[in-house]
């Protein structure tokens, strides 16, 4: 899910002009994402399908945004990013029609494949037409909400069952964490 993220923000950030085109892909992207959300449990055996078809819908998503939503003279520029969430598609459908058994690795291949791949493609992207501050912008908003949910998630140990020093420790510690972000 933190790629699609990174994916659709440099979409945003490199190629979109604020059109119907662009919101409505980001807004699908965020139905499937609640989808998702409301449909994650511990037993992976369950999520796995649900995890995966909700993968292959924003994947679609994105290619057709990056396909259709640049324009024609950055043609050049877009070719690595449709190229690589295609690889990733192609794998999570594959994985998808295999099964779980087998298919989890296939999935998991396809998922390490989209982060790898771009520092593999490196030298063909364009990094002119990035626009700096919005990116960093972008990406530091996934660590502001990642620190959020830590600090929902260590509200469970400020009870009177935890020592109170476990709870100060693990808060100064995640506090710290931040503030060396």
């Amino acid at each position: 899910m933190l790629q699609i993220w990174l994916f659709q923000a440099l979409y945003f950030n490199r190629y979109s002009q604020n059109r119907y085109f662009d919101i409505t892909g980001l807004l699908f992207n965020m139905f499937v994402m609640v989808y998702l959300a409301n449909n994650i449990n511990t037993e992976w055996r369950i999520t796995f399908q649900y995890f995966n078809l909700a993968m292959v819908a924003m994947l679609v998503d994105l290619i057709m945004q990056y396909w259709i939503g640049t324009p024609k003279d950055e043609e050049s520029d877009k070719k690595p990013f449709i190229l690589i969430l295609a690889i990733e598609l192609l794998l999570a459908i594959v994985g998808l029609f295999v099964g779980y058994q087998i298919g989890i690795y296939i999935v998991i291949v396809g998922y390490i494949c989209g982060f790898l791949l771009q520092l593999l493609m490196y030298d063909k992207f364009q990094a002119g037409q990035a626009n700096f501050p919005h990116l960093v912008e972008r990406v530091s908003l996934i660590v502001i909400i990642a620190f959020g949910e830590a600090i929902v998630n260590l509200a469970s140990y400020f009870n009177s069952e935890t020592p109170i020093t476990y709870a100060v420790l693990l808060f100064v510690s995640l506090c710290s964490m931040f503030a060396a972000m």
